[in-house]
């Protein structure tokens, strides 16, 4: 019964954030004065750097992470490091460039380089591309529904994805802009509260501490790599690179992160909002990791049960969700992490979706049809 209890708050509380998600975007949408209203233009710091913060902190910036947190620990946080350092690359080497291009679309500046005949061409491979990393995205939010609401994982897929196009499309850049300051707020307050609440479900501080030495010394006995817990190598360098040259390639041609800095009044605004999205953008990575690093201790301690015939490293997936129903954590509190993590799946989707869209238009309906 109390298990149904916390399922109830927290669906209740994730149905509400969607309804004022949605909300703000669709009152969002009554400010557009046409299409270069609804693509961006004349975007001030504030604007450009939480529609930018959700190109980066997505589905694997929270559920990833925390995986990554419970089989490897802090190293994890590479990922939104990365993300930073991508980010920071865009602005101070390129940001000037595209900005004096006088394009919204990637395909557009291509144009300039590489010819009229280029354009179509990019726009339709980098399209396909903005829509593979939605689906990502569609797939995490079906996992939470899924674990959370019990519902079937495609249906769910689907009727988020139908919610999300609704409210981007909806209200545009602007929609984007404002419901990802909503959930920049929210994710950071989720994940912080969680982080606080594991670490008094496992006893403060130092009993964590225990738990990670106890699941290194087990590591050590296995034989595995993941012995150190706060290496901020464990992960492995391959991967770390992997991340980093991923980011730097994906932040200079990505439309979903450029977008902003295209409809960005001037210049120097473009380069400091680059900036400042990095600086929040990194420590994000290092609160997610955290929470996965809890679960593995919660894990080791018995606290959490990995289900019958399914190995530790597994759970792994599922760790994080089982944390937010695990009964130390109050209803309240469960919920209102997992909005965090709704959060951060809806400001990914969000400027996926209008970059699609800018570009079908822009570059495909105008520029050919």
């Amino acid at each position: 019964n109390s298990g149904r209890h916390k399922k109830l708050v927290q669906t209740i509380i994730i149905i509400a954030y969607f309804a004022v998600t949605v909300l703000i975007g669709v009152l969002s949408g009554r400010k557009n004065k046409g299409s270069a209203s609804f693509v961006g233009v004349q975007m001030g710091i504030i604007a450009i750097v939480c529609a930018s913060t959700g190109e980066w902190l997505g589905g694997t910036a929270t559920t990833g992470v925390s995986e990554y947190g419970y089989n490897y620990g802090i190293s994890g946080a590479w990922y939104t490091i990365a993300n930073a350092i991508g980010t920071m690359f865009l602005g101070l080497c390129f940001a000037k460039l595209y900005r004096s291009l006088g394009s919204v679309t990637v395909p557009g500046i291509i144009e300039r380089f590489f010819g009229k005949k280029a354009r179509p061409v990019s726009s339709c491979l980098l399209i396909f591309v903005m829509l593979a990393v939605g689906l990502s995205q569609m797939v995490a939010a079906g996992k939470l529904g899924q674990n959370l609401l019990g519902i079937d994982f495609r249906v769910t897929c689907i009727v988020f994805a139908i919610i999300f196009i609704v409210y981007t499309l909806a209200g545009g850049m602007k929609a984007v802009a404002s419901t990802n300051t909503l959930h920049l707020i929210v994710m950071y307050g989720g994940v912080i509260l969680g982080v606080f609440m594991a670490l008094k479900a496992i006893g403060g501080w130092d009993k964590f501490m225990d738990g990670i030495h106890a699941v290194e010394a087990e590591a050590v006995a296995t034989g595995a790599d993941n012995t150190n817990y706060f290496g901020m190598f464990t992960i492995g360098g391959s991967k770390v690179s992997s991340w980093i040259i991923a980011s730097l390639f994906g932040a200079c041609t990505a439309q979903a992160g450029i977008q902003p800095v295209l409809a960005s009044k001037d210049v120097p605004t473009a380069k400091k909002a680059c900036i400042i999205t990095a600086l929040v953008v990194a420590p994000f990575g290092f609160f997610t990791a955290l929470l996965g690093m809890a679960s593995r201790v919660m894990v080791q301690n018995g606290a959490i049960l990995v289900p019958e015939g399914m190995s530790v490293a597994k759970f792994g997936k599922d760790a994080l969700y089982a944390l937010m129903m695990h009964e130390s954590m109050p209803s309240w509190a469960g919920g209102l992490i997992l909005a965090s993590i709704l959060a951060a799946i809806l400001s990914t989707v969000s400027p996926i979706i209008l970059s699609a869209g800018t570009m079908f238009t822009k570059d495909l309906y105008q520029g050919v049809l």
